[in-house]
């Protein structure tokens, strides 16, 4: 019996001393565990701060002190990969010379490489981060390289994440058309005309500017006539037309976000133009 408790015993000590050296872990543990986030909380409140620091030099036109801060902060893992953006637009800005006369130099070809594996690499992995600025930059960056395939994928994005600005239609018509994307590049060349001809308050002058766009709308169709292109254009003007005319709007294979646009506002059109003539 006696040895039995004794047995017993030296078990339950050696168990305690179990639970004490696990407790004494869980609690080191913890320790670095808080250490740890402590760390990772200061690495990303210096990112943020030295990340701010250099945007606002940067608008204020202190390139080098910003390339300085935007440096610092995109050093810092994991946080710091957002600066991408910003560190290559200091570096466009450095740029002084257009890209043209740039590329004539061998040391102006390395800057000009760097700023595109800064762009690319940061819309790849970070694409988030990405403000409106970025992506506008980015992409007329690429256009001016010739790279407009690319491009393309930029503006794609921008259209469906950021707003619309007065010229968008009319550079994104511009590069679809040198992708060969002839229907897609009519649409979006209307959507210039339609922002600014939304500005015009008299209902006549209205008017007026929606039939000068037609005639250039139908001086397209002719100029396009023989060409292995033709009925894609043709097919764009006709969803233009139909939109300014009143017109049914043409049943078009196109999974192309302005045509879908088109489509709705078509259908808006009529279910109004239904509602006036029932009032009426």
């Amino acid at each position: 019996m006696e040895a039995k408790k004794s047995i017993f015993l030296k078990n339950f000590y050696q168990l305690k001393k179990l639970i004490g050296f696990f407790s004494v872990m869980a609690i080191l543990i913890s320790f670095s565990s808080c250490n740890n986030a402590k760390a990772q909380a200061k690495a990303e409140y210096d990112c943020r701060q030295l990340g701010q620091l250099a945007s606002a030099n940067f608008y204020e036109g202190n390139l080098d002190l910003a390339k300085t801060y935007a440096e610092n902060a995109y050093k810092i893992k994991p946080f710091g990969e957002r600066y991408g953006f910003l560190m290559a637009r200091i570096l466009l800005a450095q740029l002084n010379t257009s890209i043209e006369n740039s590329a004539e130099n061998s040391q102006d070809k390395d800057k000009i490489k760097e700023i595109l594996d800064l762009f690319d690499y940061s819309f790849n992995k970070v694409s988030q981060y990405m403000t409106s600025d970025d992506a506008r930059v980015y992409m007329v960056f690429l256009a001016e390289l010739g790279d407009t395939e690319k491009c393309q994928t930029i503006l794609d994005y921008y259209m469906q994440n950021f707003p619309y600005f007065p010229g968008l239609g009319q550079f994104a018509s511009a590069v679809y058309e040198k992708n060969s994307r002839y229907f897609e590049s009519v649409l979006l060349a209307y959507l210039d005309y339609e922002y600014h001809s939304s500005l015009i308050q008299d209902e006549k002058d209205k008017t007026s500017a929606d039939n000068a766009f037609l005639k250039n709308i139908e001086k397209l169709e002719t100029e396009s006539n023989g060409k292995p292109y033709t009925q894609e254009i043709l097919n764009g003007c006709q969803c233009i037309k139909a939109i300014l005319n009143g017109t049914d709007f043409p049943q078009i294979q196109s999974d192309f976000s302005v045509y879908k646009y088109l489509q709705k506002k078509s259908q808006l059109i009529a279910e109004n133009s239904k509602s006036d003539a029932i009032k009426e």
